[in-house]
């Protein structure tokens, strides 16, 4: 019976046996051990595992035989068996999935971590990714930027459902072509979850969600989907990691990521680097990642902002506000309004390092999300601000019955509100300005409820995990790399 030899060589996943098994215009999905025989009945071919050598936690080699069924073929399989020139291993592909400028940023920090240590062990590894320039700049291939794309309510994002699903259409055919050898979603969950069903049905490689939705702090509707999609779950705080725990899923708590990036620069430094004036009292306005943010919270926060001036002289004190800038094209957006208010010679824009602001920032108002942490890691008070378009708020409460506690996640991870947050309606310009005002370090005053917010912060650090985070993270990673690209 004449025999047709097929060489699968240095293979790292089923998901490559799989894909080579193309070439003879068959898909014959099997799980390769040595000496294995797999059949499948529907299919008049069989495959023998008929040679293994290679550490299995690194690397494989397999030689595969393929010829019709016949009971006399194993012996001729064994007798046609010549040596085979194998070609140079290829690397093992890890793909990162994520979206929008803070997503973008803990991407960059894995992947650099990632690679930092598959150098120290000699490890083949490449990272793909959906994101931003920031995981690119640390080494990832990017094959889609989506850190525009992302929004915040249903009627903001309308613009993008096209761009977004073209660039999945992208990713998708990319990984037909170049099969993952493990999947990491980074939050993101209107993309990821149904980008980790895709991944779930047509691969055979494990899934990671690394800083997992929050979404379940008002709805539980995905969270089986999450669950069941995720063989493992990277969470950030605890009360994060017992949800997903009793829901069924295998989790670990990290700690927070940004306790590893905490910028470790001086107050007064940070105030000369900005050249400030030592009377000035200094207030971060951080309105903004998405465009959606930017016409519905900025000018909330500009407004205050006006108010706050008028306090302040009053009380005979010159106040300097800095915004950090996220995005150059935001320039203009946040320019208009300082103009209108009559900001602008109080007003400083940041397009450097924002942590050189919160590091010099007496207090700062802000956007809801990851960056309330990070104030919270460099001691500054806050009050929070949240808006979103009326009719997708709306939408949210009756369609949908959307409902939350907190919005900020100092208070979401402590349980209890200890920062000041304004929501929807009930986010007034004036209220704002005069909750601000009672965090400001004023001469001569009590600052009783700035104490309280600075020792809430000290609570706040023990829930968010030892240094370290994102080594851990990246070595859970590779781990169950390794562990899933075994040959057993």
């Amino acid at each position: 019976m004449e025999m047709a030899s097929f060489n699968v060589a240095h293979c790292h996943s089923f998901t490559e046996v799989h894909r080579y098994n193309e070439n003879i215009d068959h898909h014959i999905p099997f799980n390769l051990s040595p000496n294995h025989f797999c059949t499948r009945k529907s299919t008049r071919f069989n495959l023998w595992a008929i040679q293994s050598t290679g550490r299995p936690s690194t690397r494989t080699r397999v030689s595969v035989i393929v010829g019709v069924k016949n009971e006399s073929s194993s012996s001729s399989a064994a007798a046609a068996m010549e040596p085979m020139q194998h070609p140079s291993p290829r690397p093992l592909r890890i793909f990162i999935s994520t979206g929008d400028v803070m997503g973008d940023m803990h991407g960059a920090y894995l992947t650099e971590e990632i690679l930092k240590q598959a150098e120290l062990d000699g490890s083949n590894i490449v990272v793909y990714a959906l994101g931003g320039h920031q995981m690119k700049a640390a080494g990832a291939v990017l094959i889609g930027d989506n850190t525009g794309l992302s929004s915040i309510g249903f009627i903001e994002a309308l613009p993008f459902v096209f761009p977004s699903l073209y660039l999945q259409m992208v990713v998708r055919r990319f990984l037909q072509k170049h099969p993952p050898d493990i999947v990491v979603l980074i939050d993101y969950p209107g993309v990821n979850i149904p980008f980790g069903k895709f991944i779930k049905q047509h691969f055979y490689c494990k899934v990671i969600y690394y800083i997992p939705p929050n979404e379940w702090m008002w709805t539980t509707a995905r969270t089986n989907t999450t669950v069941k999609m995720s063989d493992l779950i990277l969470s950030v705080y605890e009360s994060e990691s017992l949800y997903y725990k009793n829901a069924g899923g295998t989790v670990v708590n990290i700690g927070h990521p940004l306790v590893d990036k905490f910028f470790q620069m001086s107050h007064k430094e940070a105030r000369g680097k900005l050249g400030v004036e030592e009377d000035e009292f200094v207030v971060a306005l951080i309105p903004a990642s998405r465009e959606q943010e930017v016409r519905h919270v900025w000018p909330l926060i500009a407004s205050a902002a006006k108010y706050l001036v008028d306090i302040c002289e009053t009380h005979r004190r010159s106040i300097r506000f800095v915004v950090p800038v996220k995005l150059p094209n935001q320039v203009k957006a946040f320019s208009v309004l300082l103009e209108k208010y009559g900001l602008l010679k109080h007003v400083q824009l940041w397009l450097e390092d924002s942590c050189i602001v919160m590091a010099a920032a007496d207090i700062a108002i802000t956007k809801s999300g990851s960056v309330n942490v990070e104030l919270a890691l460099h001691n500054v008070p806050q009050v929070v601000v949240y808006r979103i378009d009326g009719i997708s708020a709306w939408i949210s409460r009756n369609m949908f019955s959307f409902s939350v506690k907190f919005v900020s996640l100092v208070n979401v991870i402590l349980g209890y509100q200890l920062v000041p947050e304004f929501i929807q309606e009930k986010a007034s310009s004036k209220k704002i300005a005069e909750e601000a005002m009672k965090l400001l370090p004023l001469p001569g005053s009590d600052n009783l409820e700035r104490k309280r917010v600075l020792d809430g912060y000290e609570e706040l650090r023990q829930l968010l995990g030892k240094p370290g985070v994102v080594t851990r993270a990246a070595k859970s990673v590779i781990q169950t790399l390794y562990s899933s690209n075994k040959v057993m």
